[in-house]
C-alpha cells in the first residue's frame, strides 16, 4: 500500500498525461502536505532526530552507528552516524524528502533582485513556488533564505522581458544548478501588444492586396502619402500619392547609347556603351600585349593572386602598406581582377595606398585584420578615375597606443570614380571611416554610384562619414557610431552636392550629432533627392540632437526610428536666409520616442516640410508640461504640413509630454496642421499661436 494517496509529481504536475497544460488542485495539495506530516511524525517516534543545522549536528557525536537525522537549516538533508557513540562523523545520504517548498516575496529586495524566504529549506531537487511583490524593469536574480542569489530565466533559459513578472504573480520554478528556471513563462501582453502596434503601423504602409484602389488601410484609418497595395486585376503595385494611387513604374536600369555616348545618364546603374568600351579595351590588351596577358597573370599568380604567398605582406608587426600597394599595382596592370588579403593581422604605419580598378577581399571581416598605428587614419585612397573597384571583408582598427588625429580609412577624392563598393567592413577607433570629399561643380559631378553594404564603423572619433559630392550612393544594413558626444562631431554627415543617395536599414549612434545633412561648401548645392528608409538616429545619452537637417531639397524620410534621451529629436533649421535651402523634404511613418526635449523643431527658413503619418511616443523628459512632439518657430518663408500623426500612447506617454504641436507667435508663410490624433497627452494637441501671410488650414484634430 502507498504512503500516499497521489504523489508529489502527479499531484503538482504541470501538465496532464495527455501534454496539455493543467492547475494544482489546492484539495490535492492538501491531502498530500497531511500525509507528509503524518510520515515526519511517524519517523520521530521511530527515533528519528532532527537537528536545526549541520554545524550542530556536527557537534553532537553521542548517537550509535546508523542513527538516522535530519538537518532542517544549512547543510539540510538527511543524514547517517558513522562509527560508534562519541566517535565517527554524519554521512549525507540524500535530500529532505520535500517535493515543493512555498517561498515568500515580501519586498525585502528589489524588482530585478529578488529576495525569498521559506519555513522550510530549499534544496535543488524540489519545486518552488512564490509570489512576486513588484513588476520587474530589467534582468531578475533571486536570493533564497539569503543564499547567493542567481538568475532567474525563462523556461527556454532566456532572461525575462521587463514587465514580465507583475505584482501578485505566483510563479513555479527550479533549481538547474547555474540558474532558476520558470515552469510558467513570463507576462507576454507587453510583446503582444507591441507586435500589434508594429503591424497596424505596418498596414498603414503597405495595404495589402485588391481588385480596385482601397479608400482606407486596412484598420479604417485614412491614407497616407506612400501607402501602396498590389492590384491583382493589372497585376502591378500602385502608391498614393495624397490624390489618387498611381501606378509604381520601375525604373530603366539602362541608358540609351545616345546618353552613354553624351554622358547625361549618370543616374544609370549600368551603360551598355561603357561595358563594351571595358570588355574591348581588355581583350585588346590580352590580345595585343605580351606581359598583360591573361595567361600571363594565370601562370604569374594563380587564379587569385594572394597578398601573402605572392607579394610577401609581413605578419610580424612590421609595415605592410609596400605589400599593399606593389601587389595593387601590379595586379591590375597584369589584368587581374582580385587580389585576396588572406586572414592573419597586418600592421600599417606607412602612408595611403591608391585603390585599383579590381577586387580587394579579405578573409573575413573578424579574420583579416589591419592594424593601423599611425596618427592619420587614411589607408585607402581613391585618387584616380576607375571604374568599380571593391573592398571587402576586412576589419580595420587604429592601435590604441597610436590615437588616431586625422584621416579617413576609406578616402575618396577624385570626381569620375565610378561604381565603388565596401561590403562587411568592420572598423574600430578611427579618427574617420570614410570621407568623399571632391569638393563642388556641376551638378553630377562627384563619385557615382557607391555602394556601401553591410558596414560597421565603430567608435569612430571626429565622422563616421562624411560626404561632399556623392552621387547616387547606396547605403544597406550595418551601423555608424562614436565614440564620445563630443562637439563638432558627428556619426553621418551629408554634405554639399550630395544627390540620389539611399540609405536603407542603417543605425546611427553619438556624437554632437549622430546625423548631419548641411551645405558647407561655398557655392555648393544642398543634398537633394535623398532616400532614408528605415534609418535609425540615436542619440544615446548626449547627443545636441538625433539629427540636424540645415539643408536639403526634395529628401525623404520614411519610417525611420528617433530616439535621444537628453536632446532633441529632428532639427529642422535652417540659418542660412534662403528659402530654397531646406525645401520640399518630407517624413513619412517612422516613430519618434524617448526624447529628452522637443522630438521634432522648426526653426529658420523651413519651406514645404511635410510630417505625415509618424508616431510621436514621447518626448519631454528632461521637464515636465515644458516641451512639444513638433515645435515651430516664426519665419515668413516656413511653409509646413503636419498631418495623420499619432501623439502619445495611452499606456506608455509619461506625464511630461505635453503639447502635441505647438506652432510659436510670428507670421509664417502657410502651414495645414490636421487630422492628427491625440493619445493621453498632459497639455494640448494642437497650441496654435500663428499667423499666415497665405493661408493656414488647422481643423479635425482629434
Amino acid at each position: 500500500m502507498s504512503l500516499f494517496t497521489k504523489t508529489a509529481e502527479d499531484t503538482f504536475a504541470p501538465y496532464d498525461s495527455a501534454g496539455n497544460p493543467r492547475e494544482i488542485v489546492p484539495q490535492e495539495a492538501q491531502v498530500w502536505g497531511s500525509e507528509v506530516e503524518r510520515l515526519i511524525t511517524s519517523f520521530q517516534a521511530g527515533g528519528g532526530i532532527i537537528f536545526p543545522d549541520k554545524a550542530t549536528m556536527d557537534a553532537t557525536l553521542t548517537y550509535a552507528a546508523n542513527q538516522m537525522a535530519w538537518v532542517m537549516g544549512d547543510g539540510a538533508g538527511i543524514y547517517r552516524k558513522i562509527g560508534a557513540s562519541g566517535t565517527g562523523s554524519w554521512q549525507r545520504l540524500g535530500d529532505l524528502p520535500y517535493s515543493f517548498v512555498k517561498l515568500v516575496d515580501v519586498g525585502a529586495g528589489t524588482a530585478n533582485a529578488i529576495q525569498l524566504a521559506s519555513a522550510i529549506p530549499t534544496s535543488p531537487s524540489v519545486l518552488r513556488v512564490a509570489n512576486i511583490f513588484e513588476a520587474n524593469t530589467g534582468n531578475v536574480t533571486v536570493s533564497e533564505n539569503g543564499a547567493a542569489a542567481k538568475s532567474l530565466l525563462t523556461n527556454s533559459g532566456n532572461q525575462i522581458a521587463p514587465g514580465g513578472l507583475t505584482a501578485g504573480m505566483m510563479i513555479t520554478y527550479v533549481d538547474d544548478g547555474a540558474a532558476f528556471r520558470l515552469l510558467n513563462d513570463q507576462v507576454s501582453a507587453a510583446i503582444v501588444a507591441a507586435a500589434e502596434a508594429l503591424l497596424e503601423e505596418f498596414q498603414s504602409t503597405y495595404l495589402g492586396a485588391y481588385a480596385s484602389d482601397p479608400t482606407t488601410d486596412p484598420n479604417g484609418n485614412p491614407l497616407i502619402v506612400g501607402a501602396f497595395y498590389f492590384n491583382t486585376t493589372s497585376n502591378q503595385p500602385r502608391i498614393w500619392n495624397g490624390t489618387v494611387f498611381v501606378p509604381i513604374q520601375a525604373p530603366d536600369p539602362y541608358a540609351s547609347q545616345a546618353e552613354a555616348a553624351a554622358g547625361t545618364a549618370t543616374n544609370r546603374s549600368m551603360n551598355p556603351l561603357r561595358v563594351a568600351q571595358a570588355i574591348e579595351e581588355y581583350q585588346f590588351q590580352a590580345q595585343n600585349t605580351g606581359a598583360t596577358s591573361k595567361s600571363s597573370v594565370t601562370q604569374r599568380y594563380g587564379d587569385v593572386p594572394n597578398l601573402i604567398r605572392d607579394f610577401g605582406a609581413p605578419t610580424d608587426g612590421s609595415d605592410c602598406s609596400a605589400a599593399f600597394n606593389t601587389a595593387l599595382t601590379q595586379v591590375a596592370a597584369n589584368g587581374g581582377k582580385e587580389l585576396f588579403v588572406p586572414a592573419a593581422t597586418y600592421t600599417w604605419t606607412g602612408g595611403a595606398v591608391s585603390m585599383r580598378k579590381l577586387k580587394l577581399r579579405g578573409a573575413g571581416m573578424d579574420t583579416a585584420r589591419i592594424v593601423v598605428k599611425k596618427t592619420n587614419s587614411t589607408i585607402f585612397r581613391f585618387d584616380t578615375v576607375i571604374g568599380y573597384p571593391e573592398i571587402s571583408d576586412l576589419h580595420i582598427s587604429q592601435d590604441a597606443a597610436t590615437p588616431a588625429t586625422a584621416g579617413a580609412a576609406f578616402h575618396f577624392t577624385e570626381k569620375g570614380v565610378l561604381g565603388p563598393k565596401l561590403a562587411r567592413i568592420k572598423t574600430n577607433d578611427l579618427w574617420q571611416a570614410m570621407s568623399c570629399d571632391v569638393g563642388v561643380g556641376s551638378a553630377g559631378a562627384g563619385v557615382n554610384g557607391a555602394v556601401i553594404e553591410d558596414c560597421s564603423f565603430d567608435g569612430c572619433k571626429k565622422y563616421g562619414w562624411y560626404l561632399i559630392g556623392a552621387v547616387n550612393w547606396v547605403f544597406k544594413g550595418g551601423y555608424t557610431t562614436m565614440s564620445s558626444f563630443a562637439s563638432n562631431t558627428a556619426a553621418c554627415v551629408l554634405d554639399s552636392n550630395c544627390e540620389g543617395i539611399l540609405l536603407s536599414q542603417h543605425f546611427a549612434l553619438a556624437g554632437e550629432y549622430p546625423f548631419i545633412m548641411q551645405n558647407s561648401q561655398s557655392g555648393g548645392v544642398p543634398p537633394k533627392e535623398c532616400m532614408f528608409s528605415q534609418f535609425t538616429f540615436d542619440g544615446g545619452a548626449g547627443a545636441s540632437a538625433a539629427a540636424k537637417i540645415a539643408a536639403g531639397r526634395r529628401n525623404h524620410f520614411a519610417q525611420c526610428w528617433v530616439s535621444n534621451q537628453n536632446g532633441v529629436g529632428i532639427d529642422w533649421n535652417n540659418p542660412s536666409g534662403d528659402a530654397s535651402a531646406l525645401l520640399g523634404n518630407s517624413w513619412v511613418g517612422g516613430t519618434l520616442i524617448n526624447i529628452g526635449r522637443n522630438a521634432m523643431e522648426l526653426h529658420g527658413k523651413v519651406n514645404g516640410l511635410r510630417v505625415i503619418g509618424a508616431h510621436f511616443g514621447s518626448w519631454g523628459l528632461l521637464a515636465a508640461n515644458t516641451y512639444s512632439g513638433v515645435y515651430a518657430t516664426a519665419d515668413v518663408d516656413t511653409a509646413f504640413d503636419i498631418s495623420h500623426n499619432f501623439f502619445g500612447d495611452d499606456d506608455d506617454v509619461p506625464a511630461n509630454s505635453w503639447n502635441g504641436i505647438t506652432v510659436n507667435s510670428g507670421t509664417y508663410r502657410r502651414y495645414i496642421i490636421t487630422r492628427n490624433m491625440n493619445l493621453g497627452l498632459t497639455g494640448s494637441l494642437v497650441s496654435d499661436g500663428g499667423t499666415a501671410s497665405v493661408a493656414k488650414d488647422v481643423s479635425t484634430n482629434l
